[in-house]
């Protein structure tokens, strides 16, 4: 497998470095090295301008990148990058010298050994060491600092702290690299063979994203992408603990425990965390004891982990009854349309709070899975209260929300609501059997209406019909993993399995054989618009092409 570094970054499992073109400029010949440590890479974590140089002038590259190794090829020479830890890469040179460009203000630079030079990066706040094992590496200019390497080898250290200097030739530890990543490539998990090739993108994805505990990271967590979006919003690690389960059990326990790890002492998880910081401000929809619930079923949620989780999900789950239902009619609400997840949605354009049915469904799954996992933990009173808590919750969503065979979102305290049409509004598909049928089977009816929201790709975010639907309007019409994948859910647990099939494999056949694996997609074309390397929209074309296969399976075997 390869793939384009202006779409791809090139990282490994671990690291918070990164190496890629820009994606902007299609004519700029260096690659950058970026940080992830900060939410935005492309706007502040860019370090160093990297160039291939011959007789004084700069080279075109073109870039050959394989999981495990970056091949910058030139009609004068070549030059091969591999990561061979999570703070070092290995860069080796025939026939070229290179150039690096520090782009930010460096404090100060040392040089520790007569080989290699320490440089403070004070922006990133990153401390970069240069070191030859095999050329000469020569000061070049002060302002912007850069320096000229000329040999076979030199490796390039970044970290948060000091270190000495690595001067032992990399030799030995290339082929450890690729065996690394063959490894984790051998758990990939099965699909038909016509999704494979983006099935190793996907999960190259997912490996390169991940990150070793640092900062507000307390265990290992995998970034939303390593091209603009580097951080754990408090959705998207649910779908990204559901990807790499099968594979990797502990790394999807650690993947949902994270936003929990840095929990608010109200019970309020993050909007987003980052290793650098905590945003707190708004916060993303509770959909964790949907996932919770499929990580019990799939057994890996002993005791010691159902008690470690419980008290953290209750603490979330009340957070919401007391904080987000302003008007006390046992309905919550939404103070902003990013506290959704489905940020610029059109059932927020008549204004907020809202009192989104997408929401309520959510907690009343969560009270419910609450109340087993009580139940499982011998607190037989908190699972009976858990349990009366969603059906009474249930009862509210449909008196309050349920109009016209349909659920509506009204505002707050009114009886308003805009007459936009979001796919938002059919999410509590995702109850499947703890929704009644009088209720479920008019909105697979609506979810199927011609012309409407089901389209070759998948399900528009809003209707074809409405006038607000945008083709690149982020929620306001273009196809996303997360509600493709909750209302398949919900349709597979109630026996919906022709139309969960359906979505499943028109989301998969939308997705595979593109350049990247995007944020979201063109309802209309299946054009992948916005970020190119996204985790959970890797992790659910992997989950929907290996239920897919599995589903093949067993008819075969009928």
């Amino acid at each position: 497998m390869n793939f384009d570094i202006r779409e791809i970054p090139f990282s490994r499992f671990g690291s918070y470095l990164m190496l890629s073109r820009d994606p902007k400029n299609p004519d700029d010949p260096a690659i950058y090295l970026r940080s992830a440590y900060d939410i935005n890479p492309a706007e502040t974590g860019k370090v160093l301008r990297i160039l291939l140089y011959k007789n004084d002038k700069p080279l075109f590259v073109e870039p050959f990148a394989e999981p495990w190794r970056l091949l910058l090829k030139t009609g004068e020479g070549n030059t091969e990058i591999f990561f061979i830890d999570e703070y070092t890469f290995a860069v080796r040179t025939h026939k070229v010298d290179l150039q690096f460009e520090f782009l930010n203000r460096v404090l100060y630079h040392i040089r520790p050994t007569s080989l290699s030079y320490r440089c403070l990066d004070w922006k990133s706040k990153l401390f970069v060491t240069l070191s030859s094992t095999g050329g000469e590496l020569k000061l070049s200019g002060e302002k912007p600092l850069k320096f000229i390497f000329s040999g076979d080898e030199l490796l390039v250290e970044v970290n948060h702290e000091e270190r000495k200097p690595r001067l032992k030739s990399s030799s030995d530890l290339i082929k450890k690299a690729e065996e690394e990543y063959k490894e984790w490539q051998g758990r990939i998990p099965s699909v038909p063979d016509i999704y494979r090739s983006t099935a190793e993108l996907a999960w190259y994805i997912l490996w390169s994203a991940a990150v070793s505990p640092l900062g507000y990271f307390h265990r290992p967590g995998i970034l939303s992408s390593k091209n603009w979006m580097c951080g754990v919003w408090s959705w998207d690690h649910c779908f990204n603990a559901l990807g790499v389960l099968s594979a990797d059990p502990e790394l999807a326990w650690n993947q949902f425990m994270l936003s929990f790890d840095v929990q608010c002492a109200s019970g309020k998880l993050a909007d987003v965390v980052t290793p650098g910081g905590i945003q707190f401000a708004l916060t993303k929809p509770p959909i964790h004891g949907w996932c919770l619930r499929v990580l019990m079923e799939r057994e890996i949620v002993d005791k010691d982990r159902l008690k470690s989780i419980y008290e953290p999900l209750s603490l979330w789950t009340r957070w919401w009854l007391e904080h987000r239902d302003d008007d006390r009619d046992g309905v919550c609400q939404y103070n902003h349309g990013c506290e959704s997840g489905w940020d610029n949605s059109t059932t927020f354009d008549g204004g907020v709070p809202v009192d989104s049915p997408d929401l309520n469904a959510y907690l009343i799954l969560q009270m419910d899975v609450l109340g087993d996992a009580a139940s499982r933990l011998g607190k037989r009173t908190e699972a009976g209260l858990w349990k009366e808590g969603s059906h009474k919750m249930l009862n509210r969503l449909i008196e309050r929300c349920w109009k016209k065979k349909q659920f509506i979102s009204p505002r707050t305290g009114s009886q308003r609501y805009e007459s936009s049409d979001s796919l938002i509004n059919f999410m509590p598909l995702v109850l499947g059997e703890l929704l009644r049928s009088e209720y479920f089977e008019p909105l697979v009816e609506g979810l199927q209406e011609e012309g409407r929201f089901l389209t070759t790709y998948g399900l528009a975010t809003e209707s074809l019909k409405s006038p607000c639907y945008e083709s690149n309007g982020y929620w306001r019409g273009p196809i996303w993993a997360p509600s493709t994948f909750l209302i398949v859910d919900g349709l597979r647990r109630r026996g919906k399995l022709a139309l969960a099939q359906k979505l499943s494999e028109s989301f998969c056949n939308m997705v595979n054989g593109k350049e990247g694996i995007y944020e979201n997609y063109d309802a209309s074309t299946g054009e992948g618009y916005c970020d190119p390397a996204f985790t959970w929209t890797s992790s659910v074309f992997l989950l929907m092409a290996s239920e897919l296969l599995q589903q093949k399976k067993n008819l075969d075997a009928d």
